[in-house]
């Protein structure tokens, strides 16, 4: 496609452009979970940077598994306190994932771990992009025992922390939106977002930066990894097409929703969600026609990310 060509050559564009300092913050109080071992299941890149960085905060530095299958060989050498497990991912999701992992505690194929009556248990919660009710019930199904919707606010995963970690033995401090805007010497989310209109049209810095606790270091480094991976995704749409695979044109369009959802950009998740549910379901449609829809809105999307990028430099 020539959307996806301009696609890759706007992100070449990108590739020297440095990345701003990390900055000293201090105000609201977290607790320190830092004697806690935690497990991240997932293959986004960008959705691995936002989890990481939000863990950080609680002072926890979790092992990474891209898939589920590399979750399950983790698992095998290694007890966790709790398991944060992406429900979409290759080579094996987070259903199957979970199940057999639930199978393997039943028979003793893995560590134990007590829970009640000494019975081998890993707390799971579920990370997943669909806030449904039904969704919920089809992780609890599967074995999970917890829930989070992305993107994963701080205030939602500190619930989780609180239910399935050890109390913490002491407190860490972490900074407000206002507090690292200004450190950094630059205007709020919202002034920025009035005096772009191209980013104002593509995605909400407002909004996103809000789910960021205000960390523009945090948002800067996103825009790097989604410079990145996008191109990946939207060549993988043509490829997947091209041979008829469904299931691997409904992975990429999730993961271009995966990724859009962090910088509130409403077109281009809702033109991939449209796309993934219509891959998944076989439905008769012009997928060609969705395609080129959603590499364009996803151009437009890396133009308003550069053009922010720019700002910071």
């Amino acid at each position: 496609l020539a959307a996806t060509g301009r696609l890759a050559s706007t992100v070449a564009s990108a590739v020297s452009s440095g990345k701003v300092a990390g900055v000293a913050k201090a105000a609201e109080v977290l607790p320190d979970y830092s004697g806690n071992r935690v497990l991240v299941v997932e293959d986004n890149k960008v959705n691995q940077k936002v989890i990481l960085s939000q863990l950080a905060k609680f002072q926890i530095r979790p092992d990474l598994a891209n898939n589920g299958q590399a979750a399950l060989e983790r698992l095998e050498r290694q007890t966790y306190d709790l398991v944060l497990m992406d429900c979409q991912m290759p080579v094996m999701d987070g259903y199957e994932a979970t199940r057999t992992l639930r199978e393997r505690e039943i028979t003793g194929a893995c560590p134990e771990r007590s829970r009640g009556g000494g019975k081998p248990h890993t707390p799971i919660a579920a990370l997943t992009a669909h806030a449904s009710t039904g969704e919920r019930e089809k992780c609890l199904a599967a074995g999970m025992d917890d829930y989070l919707s992305k993107p994963v606010s701080r205030a939602d995963l500190a619930i989780v922390l609180a239910r399935w970690l050890v109390t913490p033995s002491h407190l860490t401090s972490a900074s407000t939106p206002e507090d690292n805007a200004a450190e950094q010497g630059l205007p709020l989310a919202k002034e920025q977002a009035e005096n772009s209109g191209i980013s104002a049209a593509c995605w909400n810095e407002t909004s996103a930066l809000e789910r960021l606790d205000g960390d523009i270091d945090l948002l800067i480094e996103m825009i790097d990894l989604f410079l990145e991976e996008a191109p990946v995704s939207v060549a993988e749409l043509s490829t997947a097409l091209d041979k008829a695979d469904l299931p691997a044109l409904a992975d990429a369009a999730h993961a271009i929703k995966g990724m859009a959802g962090h910088f509130c950009a409403d077109q281009t998740i809702s033109l991939a969600a449209n796309l993934e549910h219509a891959a998944r379901s076989g439905a008769d449609t012009d997928f060609q026609a969705m395609i080129d829809d959603l590499t364009l809105a996803t151009v437009r999307l890396i133009e308003s990310l550069l053009q922010r990028k720019r700002q910071n430099q």
